[in-house]
């Protein structure tokens, strides 16, 4: 009979020999703690081996480039200078040096003291990423046993997985890994009450500055007396004021919000994303693409814009743990952020806090209730609109996986890399 300690061995091996096999082994094992840990081994194979397609990720890629050449003293000063919207040294401006926050600088300047390879400096992102994503699921793990999960329960589950594209920790690295810190230590914060908890949750705020936003949010409430007809209020409330007011208007209020912050790069970087004529570009250029990618994001989101008003309404009624009952004011305030930002392009993206506030709220509903006819008739209702999402999300990120990544073994793929992407290598494009 093997021991658990000459399983975890044999697992190593393999995983040596063939990392991607072993790592979707692990994902159906997620529970199992070494699995986790075979999974954050294989993100960061993913990050070093990333295929260059275009985006965020070419800019950084100069920018680590520029990084490489700082030193101790350049560091910081920019360091104590993030805020600062104007550098007197002579910086370019680049994807890690004008943002108004240090994750992305600090991180790129440590691994940069060691070599001037940026896939190392992507490896570690998708490592970090990935290991806040594993945190979040165990956060929802004690909350619900899936091992032995009903049907509804695993759709709501594949939601919960995919409903962030497995791509973005290492295309997006600053904004990511912020959104799952922030979620997992905003609903710890309102569950326990403690102090420690909002301030991990405040850390976002140093990974990525806009969650300055979905903080205030957070305290607000946390504020707000604890009675179903005021978060009933509230939400006619949004949806009324959404109807009501313009693009144009809800910007102004963004605005005037950061003007207290004149002169910093804050003030800045908003201005950026509440740049109308840039928010009516994304949006035409959204009008532009294939039917599917426009169904992909709309359908998901006004399903589970409905199904949370309807919940938070009390029209759908479930038995609540006290995990689900503590949380409930944060699900009520993101799906209000949600309707009242869903045309702002940039800052519309706190949505996904709402997603994983509700696909959480649903996972651990079935635990509590696998048998209730409406959980399960929701969960269907949910399943051809997550398949879409799922194929076009995937679609979008095979062209940043590197198909050697798929057959190589771990050693390999340090040294091997294809010059095409998965999606060309499937498709031609």
């Amino acid at each position: 009979m093997i021991s658990q300690k000459e399983n975890i061995v044999y697992s190593w091996i393999a995983f040596i020999a063939w990392p991607f096999a072993v790592f979707i082994y692990a994902i159906k094992n997620f529970y199992n703690r070494n699995n986790q840990n075979l999974i954050l081994a294989f993100s960061f194979l993913f990050g070093y081996s990333v295929f260059l397609y275009s985006g965020d990720i070419l800019r950084y890629e100069s920018a680590f480039g520029e990084v490489f050449s700082y030193t101790w003293d350049d560091y910081l000063y920019l360091l104590t200078h993030t805020l600062s919207a104007e550098k007197d040294l002579n910086y370019s401006v680049n994807a890690l040096i004008r943002t108004p926050d240090i994750f992305g600088l600090s991180l790129s300047f440590i691994v940069s003291r060691f070599t001037e390879n940026p896939r190392w400096f992507w490896a570690c992102v998708s490592l970090i990423h990935t290991f806040f994503i594993l945190k979040f699921f165990n956060t929802i793990n004690y909350e619900t046993n899936w091992i032995k999960s009903s049907l509804a329960q695993k759709i709501f589950l594949v939601g919960l997985a995919f409903i962030i594209p497995f791509y973005v920790g290492v295309t997006g690295v600053r904004f990511w890994p912020a959104l799952f810190l922030f979620t997992i230590y905003a609903m710890k914060f309102m569950h326990h009450k403690k102090l420690k908890y909002l301030i991990l949750a405040a850390m976002s705020v140093l990974m990525h500055y806009s969650f300055i936003l979905p903080l205030i949010v957070l305290i607000i409430a946390m504020l707000i007396p604890k009675k179903r007809i005021i978060y009933i209020f509230l939400i006619i409330g949004g949806i009324a004021i959404f109807a009501a007011s313009s693009i144009s208007s809800s910007l102004n209020t963004i605005k005037n919000i950061s003007s207290s912050l004149d002169d910093t790069t804050i003030d800045d970087s908003t201005d950026i994303y509440t740049n109308e004529a840039a928010i009516e570009q994304k949006k035409n250029s959204l009008l532009q693409a294939n039917w599917y990618v426009k169904l992909k994001a709309d359908s998901i989101l006004y399903f589970l814009i409905l199904i949370g008003i309807l919940d938070a309404l009390g029209i759908l009624r479930f038995k609540e743990n006290q995990f689900l009952r503590t949380t409930y004011p944060i699900f009520v305030a993101f799906l209000i952020l949600t309707l009242l930002t869903k045309d702002l392009a940039s800052i519309s993206r706190f949505r996904y806090v709402f997603y994983l506030l509700i696909l959480s709220r649903y996972v651990i509903l079935v635990g509590i209730q696998p048998l209730n006819n409406s959980l399960r008739f929701i969960s269907y209702l949910f399943s051809p609109i997550l398949l879409l999402y799922v194929i076009v999300s995937l679609r979008a990120g095979f062209y940043y996986v590197d198909p050697i990544l798929l057959i190589n073994n771990s050693v390999l793929t340090f040294f091997m890399h294809s010059d095409v992407s998965l999606s060309e290598f499937l498709v031609g494009h």
